[in-house]
């Protein structure tokens, strides 16, 4: 490793929580509060955890997930935005996963062949880009996959934003469970 790497394996559940409502900065080469938390490759989960949540329901700082993370259990993160990094997998074999952002949820990628995935065994997935509904959070899901296995994905906004230009670009859900897309606002 190169001396930054932070390893959190366990089999039980992970909490990665700011000590006051939000998060103002997390690994110490972040030495001023800056306006997001990259969850990069220096990031070891291991493929155990019993689940995970990152932040609080009031966090406002924006979450970036650059990084696959897989769990036994629940996937929970709370931000300002969050990303989801080019080619990166959130997996839960029995858990929900739950992406709440209060100003929009996004992948990263721009351009190429390589999509990213969120994908439950049996868990349903839930997608909220506008938590706060104040009309700010638009949701795209460029280059994504999602697959809810047998439970159902509910996608919220104030605005909805992705490309139907071609099958690598199109957002592809699957899953047997029901698909609800609902706008939310104030």
């Amino acid at each position: 490793a190169n001396g930054k790497d932070i390893n959190l394996q366990t089999t039980g559940k992970l909490s990665i929580l700011s000590v006051g409502d939000s998060f103002t900065r997390l690994k110490a080469e972040n030495s001023s509060p800056g306006t997001e938390i990259k969850f990069d490759s220096n990031w070891k989960f291991g493929t155990t955890l019993g689940g995970l949540t990152i932040g609080k329901t009031t966090n406002t700082y924006d979450i970036t997930l650059s990084n696959s993370i897989t769990t036994t259990g629940p996937i929970s993160v709370y931000g300002g935005a969050i990303t989801l990094g080019v080619g990166s997998y959130l997996t839960t074999s029995s858990g929900d996963i739950s992406l709440i952002a209060k100003n929009g949820f996004s992948t990263a990628a721009i351009s190429g062949t390589t999509r990213s995935s969120i994908t439950t065994g049996t868990g349903n997935l839930h997608i909220n880009a506008d938590a706060d509904n104040n009309n700010s959070g638009t949701l795209d899901i460029d280059w994504l996959t999602l697959n809810s296995g047998t439970g159902n994905i509910l996608l919220e906004a104030a605005g909805y934003s992705w490309s139907t230009f071609s099958s690598v670009t199109s957002p592809e859900i699957y899953g047997t469970g029901a698909l609800t897309i609902r706008s939310v606002s104030s």
